[in-house]
C-alpha cells in the first residue's frame, strides 16, 4: 500500500517548496524565460519582470 502524499495528508496547508518550485519554473518557461543557475542571475530576473511588470511590489517578500 502507497503512502498518501502530504497534499492529501493536509490539504489547507500552503504549497511545498517543490509546488512552489515547479510552477515558477512553469512560469518562466511559458514566458520564454531560461531558467536561473545562479542566485545573482536570479536577482536579476527578478528585478527584471518587476520592472517589466510595473507590479505593486506585493510578491517583495516573497521574491526577495
Amino acid at each position: 500500500m502507497s503512502r498518501p502524499s502530504i497534499t492529501f495528508r493536509r490539504p489547507e496547508a500552503p504549497p511545498t517548496f517543490k509546488q512552489v518550485y515547479a510552477i515558477a519554473r512553469e512560469l518562466c518557461e511559458q514566458i520564454g524565460e531560461e531558467w536561473p543557475e545562479t542566485r545573482e542571475q536570479a536577482s536579476e530576473l527578478i528585478a527584471r519582470l518587476r520592472e517589466e511588470g510595473g507590479g505593486d511590489g506585493a510578491a517583495d517578500a516573497v521574491l526577495a
